[in-house]
């Protein structure tokens, strides 16, 4: 039996047994996909408020990770990393059990267009939730190659020079780890009370 027909069994439920549209491989690696948004998204307000691009604009520190820009930059780094290492296994998966060629192929631009506007005239049928329509079937296709171009340029990017001024030493305050600990929330509670003239090192 294959990978991918082990994880389509069906599962018991107090009615009767119902067969899973998506396998638990596919369940498990989107909703770490979608901890590991929520995760950037956090980490991202932060890092934003700690460099407004518009004055009027700011998230509350309750709604954002990291509790200050360095703890933010590693939240948002962590996320990255799970975020990219869930993606290679998704995608070897998906590759490794057929559902990939299964699901989003083939991709004809006749079923695409007929699909969106049946779409837009409210007439696309929703018989087989199991099976994707062709607008479906380009736009997943779409977002994974996208994602595959994302890293790839990241990794071959790495070794390109630096269009920002010289780094300068800091002297700015910033907790050491992830999480702060109780000394540095502390600190951080009396650096923000401080005028924001001040804060420049």
């Amino acid at each position: 039996m294959t990978l991918e027909a082990t994880s389509n069994l069906p599962v018991t439920t107090g009615r009767a047994a119902e067969p899973l549209i998506h396998p638990r491989w596919v369940r498990i690696t989107h909703w770490i996909n979608a901890l590991a948004i929520f995760m950037m998204v956090g980490s991202g307000w932060q890092i934003y408020d700690a460099s407004p691009l518009f004055r009027f604009i700011y998230f509350p520190s309750q709604f954002a990770l990291g509790e200050w820009l360095a703890g933010a930059l590693l939240w948002h780094f962590a996320a990255m990393w799970l975020l990219v290492i869930n993606g290679i296994v998704y995608v070897m998966l998906g590759i490794a059990t057929g559902r990939f060629r299964r699901k989003l192929l083939p991709i004809r631009p006749r079923d695409v267009w007929n699909d969106l506007s049946a779409a837009l005239r409210g007439k696309l049928s929703h018989d087989d939730l199991s099976v994707y329509n062709a607008v479906q079937r380009l736009l997943y296709l779409g977002v994974i190659l996208a994602g595959i171009v994302v890293v790839l340029r990241g990794i071959r990017g790495g070794g390109r020079p630096l269009t920002e001024d010289d780094p300068v030493p800091s002297k700015l305050f910033a907790p050491s780890g992830l999480i702060p600990t109780a000394a540095e929330r502390e600190v951080q509670r009396q650096w923000d009370t401080l005028p924001a003239g001040r804060h420049a090192g």
